[in-house]
């Protein structure tokens, strides 16, 4: 499903006018900018080349853009997160916890996107001091919440690393 499908058939779908605004604002402490990466994504390269470096607009305008970084139109939001979710639960069960925050923040914008109500359910988790564990109770209420089991490797290695700690 691509996002311009998602405006159309998500009746809670931010606009990309609502998704600049946000984009824009400075009402949330953003430590890696993690979100405004993530908000930013969701926009259409025309929207969002005034905020991109110019390097990046010419390579792109041009097409001399490798592949793999050409921008993404039609981002497909909750693809993103089903896509991210594996990573960040292996890399919680490592102990790799900048990347489990810094990838909660990318979460956290993508769902403010297309579900203010789970949105707002998980906001209280970002208040200063609410997140434990490095996000793990935070992670797994998200993962629940689009379906995503964690797999038994990753299960395996946390009850490992619980009982080194006994």
């Amino acid at each position: 499903m691509t996002m311009m499908t998602l405006l159309h058939t998500t009746t809670n779908m931010k606009t990309n006018d609502e998704i600049l605004a946000r984009y824009l604002s400075d009402d949330s402490v953003d430590f890696f900018s993690a979100q405004r990466l993530a908000l930013l994504c969701m926009l259409p390269f025309d929207m969002a080349k005034t905020y991109l470096e110019a390097s990046y607009v010419t390579a792109s305008e041009d097409g001399t853009l490798p592949e793999e970084e050409k921008w993404v139109e039609n981002f497909d939001i909750k693809k993103q997160i089903t896509d991210l979710l594996p990573s960040l639960h292996t890399a919680l069960n490592k102990g790799d916890n900048m990347y489990v925050l810094e990838g909660i923040l990318y979460l956290k914008a993508w769902i403010w996107a297309i579900d203010e109500e789970f949105h707002t359910e998980i906001e209280p988790y970002f208040e200063p001091g609410a997140i434990e564990d490095y996000g793990k109770e935070l992670l797994n209420k998200i993962s629940n919440h689009f379906g995503y089991k964690p797999t038994i490797e990753d299960i395996a290695f946390e009850e490992v690393e619980e009982n080194k700690e006994e």
